[in-house]
C-alpha cells in the first residue's frame, strides 16, 4: 500500500479497478469495428453484451470504493 498522510491506497484495488476498465475498453472497441457491427448483433446478443459491460462497470465502481484506506478518522469525524 502507497501511505500518505492520513490515508493509504489500497493497490490490489487499484489494479482491479485499472484491470476492469482495461478489458471494458476493449469489449466496448469490438462495437466501433465497421465490419463486426453491434446493430447487426442478435436481439439476445445485444442484451447480453451490454449486460456484461454493465457489470464490468459495477465492479469498476466498487472498486473505486475500496481505492483508499483511512488509517485515522478525518477532523470532523472525531468531534461525534
Amino acid at each position: 500500500m502507497t501511505t500518505t498522510n492520513d490515508t493509504s491506497i489500497n493497490m490490489d484495488a487499484l489494479n482491479d479497478l485499472q484491470a476492469r476498465l482495461s478489458q471494458l475498453t476493449a469489449i466496448l472497441t469490438v462495437t466501433l469495428d465497421e465490419d463486426y457491427s453491434f446493430s447487426r448483433w442478435s436481439p439476445d446478443i445485444q442484451s447480453d453484451y451490454l449486460w456484461g459491460c454493465t457489470e464490468m462497470a459495477k465492479q469498476a465502481k466498487a472498486f473505486t470504493k475500496q481505492l483508499i484506506i483511512r488509517d485515522e478518522p478525518a477532523e470532523d469525524e472525531t468531534e461525534l
